[in-house]
């Protein structure tokens, strides 16, 4: 076992089968949003970021669920202008789900395929992160000062 798993609480049936259906309601209800919100964009009343909504500034995930529905449609030009981490999210949120609500063997695999690469693999999503952060961030500030508009 590793130090991962020692530290990891043992997961019962119930509550296995829990969080398999609050991964598999969450990740499609995010994936049919993408998909049901038109070219455009959304309506107004439907912004959900409370940031944007109270302020006007974007957040660093605003725009991640358009990025995706352009993404959804092969729009890649547009899914970059919206959020250019949606072209990198989305394809691993969908592993992510697939490896979550898979048969077991299928995680089994790709722990056993990923491990060799466990330190890179951290030091990606962690710079992934920062990278995420960093991104929004300088977006708001920017729609701050009245040098960039969002939505893009």
């Amino acid at each position: 076992m590793t130090e991962i798993e020692d530290r990891k609480p043992a997961a019962g049936p119930f509550a296995r089968l829990l969080g398999d259906r609050v991964a598999l309601g969450f990740s499609s209800v995010y994936f049919g949003v993408a998909a049901l919100i038109p070219p455009g964009g959304a309506p107004k009343w439907a912004d959900i970021c409370i940031l944007h909504r109270m302020t006007g500034l974007p957040c660093p995930g605003c725009g991640m669920t358009r990025s995706l529905g352009h993404l959804l449609r092969g729009d890649v030009a547009h899914s970059l202008t919206y959020h250019p981490m949606g072209v990198v999210l989305a394809p691993a949120l969908l592993l992510a789900v697939i490896l979550w609500i898979g048969p077991e063997r299928w995680r089994s695999w790709a722990v056993a395929r990923a491990r060799p690469y466990e330190k890179l693999l951290a030091v990606v999503i962690v710079g992934g992160f920062a990278l995420f952060m960093l991104y929004g961030f300088v977006r708001l500030f920017l729609v701050y000062r009245g040098e960039a508009t969002f939505p893009a």
